[in-house]
């Protein structure tokens, strides 16, 4: 088991992390992604938990509304807000938001019966390896 801060943070490659878990709102989308993909460097399949209150806002809004520079501050502010987007949202899919802000450009993903049966075969071992 590790337990860490935010101070666990990049240049820090430990395996066998298996669990994320976001007690605090990230202030931005780039710090979810880097926070959560902590997990997951063994090359097993991982999981991140974001546990989100509304009051986690406020409070990261009061913190980036006392930057000085305008600028700065006007930036970060945007960002909390994407984050705020990100938990808010109901009926977007995650990967295609991460997606968006990360600009990886998304191809339109053929239909299941357009794969090779080997490529079905493997998503489905992915898929019940998933479940478990």
């Amino acid at each position: 088991m590790i337990v860490a801060t935010t101070a666990l943070s990049m240049g820090v490659d430990i395996q066998n992390v298996d669990l994320v878990i976001h007690f605090d709102l990230p202030k931005s989308l780039e710090e979810y992604y880097q926070q959560a993909g902590r997990g997951g460097r063994d090359g097993q399949h991982s999981r991140s938990i974001l546990l989100y209150d509304p009051t986690d806002y406020q409070r990261n809004y009061g913190l980036l509304c006392q930057i000085t520079n305008k600028e700065a501050r006007k930036r970060a502010v945007e960002q909390l807000n994407q984050m705020k987007e990100l938990c808010d949202e109901k009926h977007r899919c995650l990967v295609k938001m991460m997606l968006d802000f990360l600009g990886i450009p998304q191809k339109k993903l053929p239909l299941l019966h357009e794969l090779p049966e080997s490529e079905v075969s493997e998503m489905k071992k992915a898929a019940n390896h998933f479940g478990d």
